[in-house]
């Protein structure tokens, strides 16, 4: 049995169990994660189990009951987590044709998000998903300067707080470099010296994750990333300056280094 296939038998089997009894929470809350899995599925995988048609219904059927289990279950982790995650899916899969449902969707995750920092045994890692909340529907909202500017200031400070808590995880710094890098470039024009401050903050971040694994792809480009921004912003008034950081950050991706 393939992936896919396996999906959709996980799918059947917890809808039969909501047909058996409407008000088993544990199916819906079960139906609601596997409907998700495929969403997120669809975002990021190469050859998903589901088209976007299909991935956007799942995203709807998957918050709808989500909402449900979280009003049977007010204070449960478990639930508020799934509510979260739901909420995420389906912001991810409006922020091109809908962003102002996308950020609709973002923001009232960041109000769940607030209520599980109360019950949730894992504060810190709330937070770092907090983070990634306030940066998407920040980044959606550059329209809007002054509340996206604040939303990615608490993402940035949420970021910061995670890894503080946390040195030595890769993934919170990781997490903190691209926060930093989307916060950066909402305030490229307004506020240049700000923009470049968390640039050069994000390639610190981006240097330590990169410095773990060299070979890895993705540390590579998120250092070349950070290196590309500083540059951009020095080159106005140091030329010289911005063609070295470019120069280095260009070796990054040479002969696949």
């Amino acid at each position: 049995m393939d992936d896919a296939a396996r999906w959709r038998e996980e799918v059947r089997l917890a809808r039969q169990r909501l047909v058996d009894d409407p008000h088993d929470v544990q199916a819906a809350a079960d139906l609601s994660r596997s409907l998700r899995e495929a969403v997120f599925d669809y975002l990021t995988a190469g050859e998903p189990a589901v088209g976007e048609q299909d991935a956007l219904a799942a995203a709807g059927e998957s918050l709808r009951l989500a909402r449900a289990v979280a009003a049977d279950l007010p204070d449960d982790p478990g639930a508020l987590s799934g509510l979260f995650f739901s909420l995420h899916a389906l912001a991810e899969m409006l922020a091109v044709s809908s962003p102002a449902q996308a950020v609709a969707a973002y923001w009232e995750a960041a109000v769940v998000g607030q209520r599980r920092l109360a019950v949730d045994p894992d504060p810190e890692q709330v937070r770092l998903e907090l983070s990634w909340t306030l940066r998407d529907a920040g980044a959606l909202m550059s329209q809007d300067s002054s509340e996206a500017s604040a939303l990615l200031e608490q993402s940035v400070t949420l970021a910061r707080h995670h890894l503080a808590a946390r040195p030595d995880d890769l993934a919170a710094t990781r997490e903190l470099a691209w926060v930093l890098m989307v916060a950066a470039e909402h305030c490229t024009q307004r506020q240049p010296s700000r923009a470049l401050a968390l640039y050069q903050e994000s390639v610190l971040a981006a240097t330590a994750v990169y410095d773990s694994d060299p070979d890895d792809a993705g540390s590579r480009r998120d250092l070349w990333l950070a290196l590309t921004g500083v540059a951009d912003m020095l080159e106005p008034d140091d030329a010289e300056a911005a063609h070295a950081i470019r120069r280095h950050a260009d070796g990054l991706t040479a002969n696949g280094r």
